[in-house]
């Protein structure tokens, strides 16, 4: 989380693929459960208490050594 608090970065890493596919959730820690928080490069938003207690779920992915970067930024 940046210093002023309105950005948020987070990374995952898949090392191999599972051939059994379970969903995959990335919870957040520390946001504003109350803020609203802009996934970058999508439309999509989510609450701080969305992503801190339901999580991200991080979509099927068929290759070895993947891995993404996702950068929330708080509505202000």
């Amino acid at each position: 989380m940046s210093e002023d608090e309105n950005t948020v970065i987070c990374y995952f890493h898949q090392v191999l693929v599972e051939p059994i596919y379970r969903n995959l959730i990335l919870k957040l820690k520390g946001l504003q459960e109350d803020a609203l928080y802009n996934l970058v490069g999508t439309d999509k938003v989510f609450s701080g208490s969305e992503l801190m207690y339901a999580g991200l779920m991080i979509p099927k992915i068929e290759e070895d050594f993947y891995s993404n970067i996702y950068v929330f930024k708080k509505s202000v």
